[in-house]
């Protein structure tokens, strides 16, 4: 039995890491893009947060690449919020970031995300 379902012997049982990331305890307004939930002071959650994420899969089916795709991610977005500051761009809409679920991956609704890179002032203290 499995959340009350019973799966004979031997069922294979998958799940996509977009409906593990759902769970209201664990993400607060799972389908809004806010990577500033991860900023928490709160340990507990983060950890709980942690254990949770699942983007790159696991096991044998699990993505290869996956080290090397968070360097990648951690050097553009250092390159880029060292050099700017971004805005969202007049004329985007909100509805445009709702998430669609593509099975294997997720993009927005819109099919876009639109910034507006500026300078950082000259008050502004870089890293």
């Amino acid at each position: 039995m499995l959340n009350g379902y019973f799966l004979p012997e031997y069922t294979t049982v998958g799940i996509q890491a977009y409906t593990l990331h759902q769970d209201d305890a664990v993400y607060s307004d799972p389908d809004l893009y806010r990577p500033d939930r991860w900023l928490t002071s709160d340990e507990e959650h983060l950890k709980k947060m942690n254990r949770s994420f699942w983007a790159f899969g696991s096991g044998q089916r699990g993505c290869i690449a996956e080290h090397l795709a968070w360097l990648e991610m951690k050097i553009a977005l250092f390159e880029v919020y060292s050099t700017f500051r971004t805005e969202v761009a007049s004329g985007f809409e909100e509805w445009e970031m709702r998430i669609d679920d593509q099975i294997s991956s997720i993009v927005p609704v819109g099919r876009r995300c639109m910034l507006v890179f500026k300078s950082w002032d000259e008050s502004h203290e870089k890293f």
